[in-house]
């Protein structure tokens, strides 16, 4: 594995990790917020729902990306797992 290969698969660890704690934030600390927030507001119930799906849905597709990231592999898409310099 080159020194390039093994970096990029670093940046990738620390950006799935960082994904993971913002999800995490997102959905257990943020969330009930959001709830106390919307039944103090005045908008309609029909509304507060589809909010509170979605901002949950945003926790969620941050989990799956991180996952989809960390799981990849370059080797099973056809691509060569190891970077090519350009010729000089």
């Amino acid at each position: 594995m080159s020194g390039l290969n093994r970096a990029a698969r670093i940046l990738v660890a620390i950006g799935s990790v960082v994904l993971f704690a913002s999800a995490a934030l997102h959905s257990l600390a943020a969330c009930p917020r959001l709830s106390n927030a919307l039944s103090a507001s005045n908008l309609n119930a029909a509304l507060q729902k589809p909010l509170r799906a979605g901002f949950l849905l945003v926790g969620w597709d941050w989990i799956v990306i991180a996952v989809e990231t960390v799981t990849y592999d370059p080797h099973t898409s056809g691509q060569s797992g190891d970077f090519q310099r350009p010729p000089h």
